[in-house]
C-alpha cells in the first residue's frame, strides 16, 4: 500500500490541556502542534502508519531523549519519537492525535526549496532525501520478502487496487457520484475468479518448464484456457493444503469458495473474517489495555477481538468488488446494484451497508454537498461492527459511482488506528494481510 506525505494547510485552535500546545485540524485530522504554528498555515502532513526517515527526524530535533542515547546522539533539543521513527494515531493530553503537522521549514536541511511545494502535492523524497515510507514491522518485512510465498501475476485476475484515504481525495469526488457507504472489515482479502489464464500442467511437463527457465529457455509447453483461480491479496494460489500458506493452509480459502458457479470473466474480491483453523484467527486479537481509552475497555474488555460473530475454527466471507475481466484482460466493474444481485444469485453475503440507500447531491451547491458527506461519514465510521456488538467498526468504505467510473475510498475508525499502531509496537508482529 503507498504512503505519501501531504502539503496541506491547518487550522489551529487552543489545546484544552496544555497551555504550550495546540490543536490542529488538517485534512479532516486532528494533530497536536506548537504555539508558533499560525493558523493557516501551509506545512507537511503525515498520516497515520508511515515512518519517518531518520534524517528527517534528526535535523528537526525529532527524537526523543531516550532515543536519542540508544543512537549515541549528543544531548540536544528533542521530540516525541522513538528509533522507530513511527507516525501513529494516541491521545495526547485527553486529545486526539491523528497524524503529523510539519512546517515546510522542516525540508530546508534537503537544499531544495520547498516553497515550490503547493497544497495538495504529495510526495516521499525531497531534495534527492528519503522523507517518510509506509512503516512495516521487521517481522513484517521479512515475511513479504519470504520465498515461500509465491506471487505471480495474471492479467485476467488483477489484484485489488489500493483504497485512498477519504479525508485526503473527498474534495475531489465528481458532483454527479451516487455514494454507497459500507462497513470496512478487519480480516484478510480474497479473490475468486473463472478467468482466463495458463491451465494446470501434468508434473513432468511442469519440470520441463522449470528447468528450461533455469536454463534461460523458453517453456515449451503451454496451455491456456478458462478456469478457476483462488487467491489472497498478493498471491494466487496453487492448492488448499499448501504448507507454505501464510496461515499455515489454504484450506479455510477453498472451503468458502467451493461451489460458487461464476460466468466466464467473472472474478470475486471479499473479505474473510472468523477463523483460519481451529485455534487460529484470521486476524489477532488487540490489546485494549496500553492505549490508555479507558472508555474502549469498558465498553469491549481489555481485549478485542475480531471474530464477527464467528464460532471458533469457522469463518465467513462478504464480497465488496465484483469484476469482469476479458481474455485480454480488459476489466471493468460492476456498479453495486448488481453486486448485491448477483449475490443473491451466487447465495453469498455482501458488506454490510451503513445507509442501506444510496446517497447523491441533493440540489446544494458541491461545497455544501460535500461538507454534509463529510459529516455522514465521520459519524458512521466510529462505532461498534454491524455485524458484531462485541467489537470495534475498522472503519467504513465509501463507494462513488459517477460518469469517471467507480472508485472505492476509506476511512478508518480513530480507535482502531490507535489499537493497531499499538500491536506494530512489536517487532515480531506480522502484519497478515500484507504477508498473505
Amino acid at each position: 500500500m503507498s504512503y505519501t506525505a501531504v502539503v496541506a494547510s491547518i487550522k489551529v485552535r487552543p489545546h484544552p490541556n496544555a497551555d504550550r500546545l495546540q490543536l490542529g485540524n488538517c485534512l479532516g485530522n486532528q494533530a497536536v502542534v506548537g504555539l508558533d504554528t499560525e493558523d493557516g498555515e501551509l506545512g507537511i502532513f503525515f498520516p497515520t502508519d508511515g515512518q519517518l526517515s531518520h534524517e528527517y527526524c534528526l535535523y528537526n530535533n525529532l527524537y526523543n531523549a531516550s532515543a536519542r542515547a540508544r543512537l549515541g546522539l549528543p544531548e540536544g533539543p528533542t521530540g516525541f519519537f522513538d528509533c522507530n521513527r513511527r507516525v501513529r494515531a494516541q491521545r495526547f493530553r485527553q486529545e486526539r492525535s491523528d497524524g503529523l503537522w510539519m512546517p515546510l521549514e522542516s525540508l530546508l536541511w534537503t537544499g531544495a526549496d520547498p516553497r515550490q511545494l503547493k497544497e495538495g502535492n504529495t510526495f516521499t523524497e525531497w531534495g534527492g532525501y528519503s522523507i517518510c515510507q509506509k512503516y512495516y514491522t521487521r517481522a513484517t518485512l521479512q515475511a513479504i520478502g519470504s520465498q515461500k510465498f509465491r506471487r505471480r501475476d495474471a492479467k485476467c485476475f488483477p489484484k485489488h487496487e489500493d483504497t485512498k484515504q477519504f479525508r485526503f481525495v473527498a474534495d475531489w469526488i465528481p458532483e454527479d457520484a451516487v455514494i454507497y457507504i459500507t462497513e470496512k472489515l478487519h480480516g484478510t482479502s480474497g479473490r475468486y475468479g473463472y478467468v482466463y489464464d495458463d491451465l494446470p500442467l501434468p508434473k513432468w511437463k511442469e519440470l520441463v518448464n522449470r528447468a528450461l527457465h533455469h536454463a534461460h529457455l523458453p517453456a515449451l509447453f503451454a496451455d491456456r484456457g478458462w478456469h478457476h483461480l483462488n487467491g489472497s491479496k498478493n498471491v494466487i494460489l496453487e492448492s488448499a493444503y499448501n504448507r507454505n500458506s501464510w496461515y499455515g493452509t489454504d484450506e479455510f480459502r477453498y472451503k468458502l469458495t467451493k461451489g460458487i458457479q461464476l460466468h466466464k470473466g467473472e472474478v470475486l474480491y471479499f473479505e474473510i473474517v472468523g477463523w483460519a483453523t481451529e485455534t487460529t484467527p484470521i486476524m489477532p486479537p488487540h490489546d485494549v489495555t496500553k492505549t490508555g481509552l479507558r472508555d474502549i475497555s469498558q465498553q469491549y474488555g481489555d481485549t478485542m477481538h475480531y471474530t464477527y460473530g464467528c464460532p471458533q475454527g469457522e469463518c465467513r466471507m462478504y464480497v465488496y468488488k465484483i469484476v469482469i475481466a476479458n481474455e485480454d484482460g480488459v476489466a471493468w466493474e460492476l456498479p453495486w446494484p448488481d453486486v448485491k444481485r448477483r449475490c443473491g444469485e451466487l447465495g453469498l453475503a455482501h458488506v454490510p451497508e451503513l445507509l442501506g440507500r444510496p446517497v447523491a447531491n441533493d440540489g446544494t451547491t458541491q461545497e455544501v454537498w460535500l461538507a454534509k458527506l463529510k459529516e455522514m461519514v465521520e459519524s458512521l465510521t466510529e462505532g461498534a461492527s454491524a455485524l458484531s456488538p462485541a467489537q470495534i467498526r475498522e472503519g467504513v468504505v465509501i463507494r462513488t459511482e459517477s460518469k469517471q467510473g467507480i472508485s472505492h475510498i476509506k476511512n478508518k475508525s480513530f480507535v482502531f488506528k490507535v489499537l493497531e499502531g499499538i500491536i506494530k509496537e512489536q517487532e515480531t508482529y506480522v502484519d497478515p494481510e500484507e504477508a498473505a
